[in-house]
């Protein structure tokens, strides 16, 4: 676990155990005061940071299912840079969609996060790293920390928004599209008394190709042939909605449904 707080500042920001352990890596570097490659080992483990984390969050097959990306000659095809940056921004969400949402801001937060690539890697590619930072120090230290915590943290918090705007669309429209879609929940020639509870999703998970809601609820339902209280059944369900990204903020109706029925108590 690093002991400087600028390292663990960047631990709050990635999830992997790569990208911990880089940082580990870099709190070594800046350990071993006597090492005049010091500033080498430090500015590797920081790209090794930033690369393990974009490639975690932006595997690649995932970036080049989407229908914006480009295949890029410089890379063999391989997803860059800043093509993984934007699809941990926002996916296979089209950048048009996002243009026209003024609450978004995604023009500022493109620029941003393509502006903090261009400074991480004025900072760490430089030709002889050591003798740029002749006298490797806290500023140079910091520089680097900030731009790299700007950098990842601009992503989450544009990201957590773009959820957060999702789910408010879905809720909006959520129990009329629940009623409407209802025959996919249950039989609904099958069972005369139904109460139905589904919960709205919280949160949205942002593919390359589809949006996906999570939802959990229960039913209850009798059989119409027989009224009995016994024939009562109680059921929970788990729903998994997927939306195309095409036209994520326009028709939600055709999204696929896919119903797990968790238990059943009669």
């Amino acid at each position: 676990m690093p002991t400087d707080p600028r390292l663990k500042n960047l631990v709050s920001v990635v999830s992997d155990t790569y990208s911990k352990q880089a940082i580990e890596g870099a709190q070594h570097a800046l350990n071993d005061t006597n090492n005049p490659l010091r500033a080498s080992f430090f500015a590797t483990a920081m790209r090794i940071l930033i690369e393990r984390a974009l490639h975690s969050q932006a595997p690649d097959n995932e970036v080049k299912n989407c229908s914006w990306f480009i295949p890029n000659k410089d890379t063999n095809g391989k997803p860059t840079r800043n093509q993984r940056a934007m699809f941990c921004i926002h996916g296979g969400i089209p950048e048009k969609f996002l243009e026209e949402i003024s609450s978004l801001y995604f023009k500022n937060i493109k620029y941003n996060v393509i502006k903090s690539i261009d400074n991480m890697n004025k900072l760490l590619h430089q030709p002889n790293i050591d003798y740029y930072f002749k006298n490797f120090n806290n500023k140079h230290i910091s520089e680097i920390t900030d731009s790299i915590y700007r950098f990842f943290h601009s992503i989450i918090i544009y990201r957590s928004n773009l959820s957060n705007y999702l789910v408010e669309r879905i809720v909006k429209e959520f129990d009329f599209f629940i009623e409407i879609r209802k025959n996919e929940i249950y039989d609904t020639t099958k069972y005369e008394h139904v109460d139905q509870t589904i919960y709205p999703p919280s949160t949205s998970i942002i593919k390359s190709t589809h949006i996906e809601y999570h939802m959990d609820g229960f039913i209850e339902i009798q059989n119409t042939k027989n009224k009995i209280e016994e024939e009562i059944e109680f059921i929970d369900i788990s729903i998994l909605m997927k939306c195309p990204v095409e036209d994520p903020f326009g028709d939600i109706y055709p999204a696929e449904f896919l119903i797990e029925k968790k238990s059943k108590n009669p």
